[in-house]
């Protein structure tokens, strides 16, 4: 008998069987999985023995005697021996293009210094040899922890003309909304005749003004090398594709990553033409070894006049890209990708600070940050700016009057913050994404176009996939979804909405009440000091920066941060989304359902909590995964659960992580952070087995 095991061959794996009974050729099964814990994810989270495949679709689930029944001389018997096998894994919000690592400078998502910063990136330099002339590109920067400055470099731009005074040099984020740019860089911007303006304090006045909220700047109103959200484009940043397009020979390792892990399933969260076609290429070379649904990113220019949008032609085109994919059984695009909003990450090392990017519903509270005491290690909080005082309203009303550096330094000497600070901002619905631009610039209202966009693209039978992170946001998303379903009432369109890092407790309920699909990375539901610095104290008015005030359960914030549990009970169903490439190029599902149960990542510690009441169950992680990942993709009438005519989508892990989330011991929960993938059968073949690896 074959088992899956670390040790076991290729070899015996492919070519051992087990003699059976003469029974009817319709009842014989290619393989045969007995002896196992096998979790089906059925209606009724039942647990069973043995698994028959026949021609990649289950034919029996029950007991192991059962299971004989299929066997004959030509099956294949592998002995789980009690290890647990589940439906493999929907991952519904991840950028599989971005998961493979190449051979390019990488900074692994470090948190670095600016001394550290341009250390890294001159090791770069020499490791890579770059010609004259030629970009300087390095990945997987953290753009939101780390980067303070030093004594040799005062902020980002400084320290990244150091790496380079005649070469663009430039960081990207690991999440697609954030890089960095040096003078050279920012210096060939060009305005939309192409012709080169350069991105500068000027400029951000006049040619790139619909930009300036996503660009960086120092206490003088310099680009200070910070760039978010469509301010990447103007800049020439090079797109979340690159590095794949660059090294094409590395595609078929997107299949390889997925199955080590155990996923199956994906739904690629922004899918524009490039990315389509390598995917078409990866399945023309026999490559994918897993379900790929494209949520299809657009470009609503071609469809935008004076306060018009051409929803028709907008939704034919979303079908033509579909229906173009009927040759390619493992991929369909039956949805759209809208991202709400940005991310909602500040910095508060920046003068002034650099305020989030996400849809709020109020506006962002602005910190009066004390770094006098940077150079120890020391960041305080001197309170915060009253936006309504007389003396804000009149550099609202004024601006003109506090934008030079002499202006700038009499008002911060007698208030003691930057006159950026009176900004009453709360961001604007599909403001971080380029289509915005376009919309804004036509007449037509963004939050009038997601309602109508999402109402057109249900009543033709598409879902849309939405990227709201901020309370605001969300609440636009609900909007969209509610003026959808009363436009459409006999609609049962999975829409979902990913990320919700901030959600109002009435949206939490709205959630549920319409049954909308909630996709979280349950992994970000962590504290994490250093991080939570660069959100908390724009959301709530804190007292200082001890962990107490932070943490405090009366915070808005801790009322609203990834309500996973809330939104459940509340009716709303959960899913699951790496967003991988973001934080790490490895999806990790089961890290992130361990997350998902504990609200914490203290492995060995005592562990602090992140809103110990959302915590969930493991069904309630392992359906997220599975059946409530294939309902989002709509395909859970052929995977998602182990279930008879159901494809023989499946994997084995090394644990029962069901008896160790309900152990008596409440650490043994810890133990699945670590769960690894033994093998993954993809539609009835096996195309991961650890002990070949």
């Amino acid at each position: 008998m074959n088992t899956f095991k670390k040790g076991l061959s290729i070899s015996s794996l492919a070519l051992l069987a087990a003699c059976g009974s003469d029974s009817n050729d319709a009842l014989n099964a290619d393989t045969v999985y007995q002896n196992g814990y096998i979790y089906t994810s059925d209606a009724k989270q039942s647990v069973v023995q043995a698994v028959a495949v026949k021609d990649g679709q289950i034919v029996f689930v029950g007991t192991t005697a059962g299971a004989q029944d299929y066997v004959d001389a030509d099956t294949t018997l592998v002995d789980l021996e009690n290890k647990m096998m589940l439906p493999g894994l929907h991952d519904v919000h991840i950028h599989p293009t971005g998961i493979v690592d190449v051979d390019m400078c990488d900074l692994g998502v470090e948190e670095m210094n600016l001394d550290e910063l341009v250390a890294a990136l001159n090791v770069c330099k020499t490791t890579y040899q770059y010609a004259e002339g030629e970009m300087i590109l390095a990945l997987q920067w953290n753009s939101y922890i780390g980067n303070g400055p030093t004594a040799n470099y005062g902020n980002l731009i400084e320290a990244l003309d150091g790496v380079s005074s005649t070469q663009a040099v430039y960081l990207l984020g690991p999440d697609g909304h954030s890089a960095a740019a040096n003078s050279v860089a920012l210096a060939s911007a060009k305005n939309s005749a192409g012709e080169i303006v350069g991105l500068s304090k000027t400029t951000l006045q006049t040619t790139f003004s619909r930009y300036a909220p996503y660009v960086g700047v120092d206490s003088d109103g310099n680009p200070n090398g910070y760039l978010t959200e469509s301010a990447m484009g103007v800049a020439g940043v090079p797109d979340f594709l690159y590095p794949l397009r660059e090294n094409p020979q590395e595609l078929p390792k997107i299949s390889e990553k997925l199955n080590k892990y155990g996923i199956t399933s994906v739904q690629d969260a922004w899918t524009g033409p490039e990315q389509l076609a390598l995917y078409k290429t990866l399945a023309d070379e026999g490559g994918q070894t897993f379900r790929l649904t494209a949520a299809q990113a657009y470009d609503v220019s071609e469809f935008t006049s004076q306060q018009t949008v051409d929803y028709t032609s907008l939704v034919n085109e979303v079908k033509a890209t579909r229906d173009s994919l009927a040759a390619y059984p493992f991929i369909k695009a039956d949805g759209v990708k809208l991202l709400m909003d940005g991310v909602q990450e500040g910095n508060i090392l920046e003068v002034p600070p650099t305020l989030p990017t996400s849809v709020m519903l109020d506006h962002y509270k602005q910190p009066i940050i004390n770094l006098s005491q940077f150079d120890e290690g020391v960041v305080t909080l001197d309170g915060y700016v009253d936006t309504n005082s007389s003396v804000c309203q009149d550099v609202r009303a004024n601006g003109a009057n506090y934008d030079e550096t002499a202006e700038i330094e009499t008002f911060m000497a007698n208030n003691n913050f930057h006159p950026g600070q009176c900004a009453q901002v709360k961001g604007e619905v599909l403001g971080a994404d380029a289509n915005s631009i376009v919309l804004t610039e036509n007449g037509v209202s963004t939050t009038e176009f997601v309602n109508k966009f999402v109402s057109a693209l249900d009543k033709a039978d598409l879902t849309v996939h939405m990227h709201a992170v901020g309370d605001g946001a969300v609440h636009a998303a609900i909007d969209a979804i509610e003026n959808a379903k009363q436009e459409n009432p006999n609609s049962s369109v999975p829409h979902a909405i990913a990320h919700m890092q901030v959600v109002s407790p009435a949206d939490q309920q709205r959630l549920g009440e319409l049954g909308i699909y909630a996709a979280f990375t349950y992994g970000w539901a962590i504290p994490d000091y250093y991080y939570d610095l660069s959100v908390m104290p724009f959301l709530d008015e804190l007292a200082d920066f001890e962990p107490a005030s932070l943490y405090n359960a009366d915070n808005y914030y801790m009322q609203a941060t990834y309500p996973t549990k809330t939104v459940k009970d509340a009716g709303a169903v959960l899913v699951a989304g790496s967003d991988a490439p973001v934080d790490t190029r490895e999806p990790v599902p089961f890290s992130h359902m361990a997350t998902g149960m504990t609200r914490d990542d203290l492995v060995g510690e005592e562990p602090v909590a992140l809103n110990a009441n959302q915590r969930l169950t493991v069904h309630d992680m392992i359906a997220a995964y599975t059946i409530n990942g294939a309902k989002a993709l709509r395909q859970d009438d052929i995977v998602g659960s182990i279930e008879v005519g159901k494809r023989a989508d499946l994997i084995v892990i090394d644990r029962n992580i069901v008896e160790l989330a309900e152990s008596e011991n409440p650490d043994d929960v810890y133990e699945i952070y670590d769960t690894e993938v033994l093998a993954t059968i993809f539609d009835g073949k096996v195309v991961y087995n650890v002990a070949t690896e």
